[in-house]
């Protein structure tokens, strides 16, 4: 079994998604322009699964991620 495991995080770089678009190649014919890196090697590596964790702190807390203290 295959399992993808992904980071996703805070930025403020785009007021609506809060991520800037980026483009990515992974070998010739297979390229995505996307704002989680994420999502393109989940389309690219087609894994059995998808571990999505988020990163939390005070400073930045991210409204996607639910924890304990949120």
């Amino acid at each position: 079994m295959t399992t993808l495991i992904s980071l996703i995080g805070k930025s403020k770089a785009d007021p609506q998604t809060g991520y800037r678009k980026a483009h990515y190649s992974f070998e010739p014919g297979f390229s995505r322009t996307v704002s989680f890196f994420g999502l393109a090697l989940l389309d690219y590596a087609k894994p059995e699964r998808l571990i999505l964790a988020c990163a939390v702190t005070t400073a930045t807390p991210n409204p996607c991620c639910k924890t304990s203290k949120s």
